[in-house]
């Protein structure tokens, strides 16, 4: 997906199009992983944006309602986001770097499919979806050691 799809995708659920939602959408799809606001923060502010903290965490929040960021939380106190370009994927998280890499286990999802399905059964519970993340370390962390 590109900026103008993500454009387009705002004008259709009516939100304006603003020079922040613009950079903000820019921004996560160039860093192209997890981010934190803060680090999206970062990112407008070393291209002299004047996009502050507020402003990025409230047009990050409009986002999130509309469907177009989602939230991934991993084993930390900080929350990151990503586009939710509704391509199901998994994150392999290096626990020395936190390096994030996306992986996609579209051979297991019949599996995890089943999984869902007998654990909602078994507790009586609406699966809408899951989170799957694998912790290591990456090739450049496991090369150092």
């Amino acid at each position: 997906m590109n900026l103008e799809q993500l454009v387009s995708e705002l004008k259709q659920k009516k939100l304006k199009v603003t020079p922040a939602r613009k950079a903000i959408l820019a921004a996560m799809l160039k860093l192209d992983k997890p981010v934190s606001a803060e680090e999206i923060g970062e990112d407008l502010a070393y291209k002299d944006r004047s996009t502050g903290k507020t402003t990025v965490y409230r047009n990050i929040l409009k986002l999130l309602e509309q469907g177009i960021v989602k939230k991934v939380q991993f084993h930390e106190p900080k929350t990151r986001y990503e586009l939710d370009l509704n391509n199901h994927h998994h994150h392999l998280v290096c626990v020395n770097c936190n390096k994030i890499q996306e992986t996609d286990l579209a051979n297991f999802e019949d599996q995890f499919a089943a999984v869902e399905a007998q654990l909602g059964a078994k507790h009586n519970f609406q699966i809408n979806s899951h989170s799957l993340e694998f912790y290591g370390l990456c090739s450049d962390c496991r090369h150092k050691s």
